[in-house]
């Protein structure tokens, strides 16, 4: 958000009802729980999420990062502490609806505090069904509460404005301009616009928990104590949007988080007892713990030594074990020790753009700036190309990004096949389950945020119908060219 003049503004005159524009047009479908933002919640937690939003739009900083150095967020109360966030994600998420609206009604530019608050309020208004009167009380509250007492009227004239003017007001905004332009253009170029609106509308909700369980526990018992769904080999779908740690059998460690795309690029690496594996750019371990928990040699190697202890953490509280080397891959340390290695598989989740993610990073939605991919591009393919020579010869490379951008997936692999540096070894749909309808006549998998959702799942799975979506991947398989 650009820094603005500070002034005290006017509105714009009334919207006229568009023609033609149907009542919510633009509105999108609602996070589920319907009225929850109507509880009576501490006004703290919108203070906290306005200080959040403040550090992710005005500081840059991530939205993980935001949250976990915010003192009053901390110090909510556990249900506070939810809407808090769930304040801060819808915001993020519908931010480009509600900047149309705001810049419509308000004649000059507002400073980035009343735009924060504005923000909030509209969200709960259109979004979150909060009643008008509470959410335009909260919003002059807020205003007073972050120093803005000149404001007050402005904000207060606002809401009414909105309240009054609901359904025409959403009618100048569809859930496409929630995208940035640049993923918005690349998604409608390599997907179609159907598709795209399909990937924009199901970013707008809460993503449900996809867990994976350890292969020796009694799953039906943990799908009951976890209220969760069996979706496919070891994933269970749960809805919760909260403190993990609080969940059954978490101190136990009879399950991680991964969501279901994530799971299956381990079920696609072939784990088994004494299957030498490398796990290479593997923080947090996810994919880690599951090639370990399959019984695996596993060798996970990340340049992020924070990230590492993170995955050292996790594998220490489930009871499983890897050997865990900090390196830059692309080092020639690490080439030589590759090299004498020769492990059988290498499980190359590479680092990229994370766009297929925004489900859950839904700051990627707020960030303007145009997609960097030229140096990412470089870098990952020179990973695979890496990778590819390390791996045994009657071995393979598994390569993985959590993108949608087919520069860092397709591209890649055509770059890597045209070189003459490793072949393709194609997907069969029996290999990838649910997500058979990800496979291209290429052989590789371009798993969309949509694979898992009620027009692309079987008719009998109705259980997993009612949570709804996926992390975007794409995964292929290589083999050295001596092989």
């Amino acid at each position: 958000m650009a820094e603005s003049p500070k002034k005290i503004l006017t509105l714009k005159r009334p919207l006229s009802p568009p023609k033609g524009k149907g009542k919510g047009k633009g509105r999108g479908k609602r996070p589920a729980g319907k009225g929850q933002a109507e509880r009576e919640v501490n006004g703290s937690a919108r203070l906290a999420a306005f200080m959040v939003l403040k550090d992710i739009l005005v500081n840059n900083m991530l939205s993980d990062a935001a949250l976990a150095h915010n003192k009053i967020f901390a110090g909510l109360e556990r249900r506070d502490r939810a809407f808090a966030r769930l304040l801060v994600t819808s915001c993020l998420r519908r931010y480009g609806q509600t900047k149309i609206i705001i810049d419509h009604c308000l004649s000059k530019p507002a400073s980035d505090e009343v735009m924060l608050i504005l923000h909030l309020g509209l969200v709960q208004l259109f979004f979150l069904d909060t009643s008008p009167h509470a959410a335009t009380n909260t919003s002059v509250d807020l205003a007073r509460n972050v120093k803005q007492d000149r404001a007050t009227g402005l904000v207060n004239a606002v809401m009414r404005r909105a309240i009054r003017e609901q359904d025409n007001l959403l009618g100048l905004t569809s859930v496409l301009d929630n995208l940035p332009e640049a993923l918005k253009t690349s998604w409608m170029n390599a997907y179609g616009p159907d598709e795209t609106a399909a990937i924009a509308e199901l970013a707008m909700s809460t993503p449900p928990l996809d867990l994976t369980l350890k292969p020796n526990t009694d799953h039906t018992r943990l799908a009951g104590m976890l209220s969760g769904v069996h979706l496919q080999d070891q994933t269970l779908r749960c809805r919760f949007d909260g403190d993990i740690r609080q969940m059954p059998a978490y101190e136990e460690g009879l399950w991680w988080v991964q969501d279901a795309a994530a799971a299956l690029c381990g079920t696609l690496a072939r784990p088994a007892p004494g299957k030498v594996i490398w796990d290479l750019c593997a923080a947090p371990g996810g994919k880690t713990a599951q090639l370990a928990a399959a019984g695996a040699d596993v060798t996970a190697v990340d340049a992020d030594a924070r990230r590492l202890d993170r995955l050292r953490a996790n594998m220490n509280r489930l009871g499983l074990r890897a050997k865990v080397i900090e390196a830059d891959i692309l080092s020639a340390g690490f080439d030589k020790m590759a090299t004498e290695a020769r492990p059988d598989v290498i499980l190359l989740d590479a680092p990229c753009s994370a766009t297929g993610t925004i489900r859950r990073r839904p700051d990627i939605l707020v960030r303007d700036k145009e997609l960097e991919l030229t140096e990412l591009q470089n870098k990952q393919t020179e990973m695979l190309a890496a990778a590819l020579r390390w791996v045994n010869s009657d071995g393979f490379v598994l390569y993985a990004t959590c993108s949608l951008q087919p520069e860092e997936g397709e591209q890649v692999i055509s770059t890597v096949l045209g070189q003459g540096l490793g072949k393709l070894d194609s997907f069969h749909e029996s290999e990838l389950g649910l997500f058979a309808a990800a496979l291209r006549t290429e052989g590789w998998a371009r798993i969309l945020p949509t694979c898992l959702d009620g027009d692309h799942l079987p008719p009998d799975q109705t259980e997993i119908r009612k949570e709804t979506g996926n992390d975007g991947f794409f995964i292929a398989r290589l083999r050295p060219v001596t092989a």
